[in-house]
């Protein structure tokens, strides 16, 4: 076993590997190993304080709405985004996405 597969393996808990990495170089290697594909694009946060999930949350989670308010913003910037592709998702995009693909796009 590589030195990054028992690295990773020994800190394994509950499914998520926590590891510590010096450098971007260190990360790369993890990665491209981890995953056996030399070409990963990696995006990661800020922060690792954060949970994770989407940036739209914690801002909202900053300014003092109740949940209908909340909702409303929610909806309202997925709808804006849906109006915003027409016209730039290629020559045959799904018409029929859920709200899910929606945000995954």
């Amino acid at each position: 076993m590589t030195s990054i597969k028992r690295l990773m393996k020994e800190n394994l808990s509950f499914g998520i590997v926590d590891l510590t990495i010096d450098s971007l170089s260190t990360f790369n290697n993890v990665v491209t190993e981890m995953l056996d594909y030399p070409h990963y694009i990696w995006r990661g946060q800020r922060s690792s304080k954060w949970l994770l999930e989407p940036t739209l949350n914690r801002l909202l989670r900053e300014i003092d709405l109740d949940m209908d308010n909340i909702n409303k913003v929610i909806v309202n910037h997925l709808e804006n985004f849906k109006y915003a592709t027409r016209g730039r998702r290629g020559s045959t995009p799904k018409l029929d996405m859920t709200d899910d693909e929606w945000w995954a796009l």
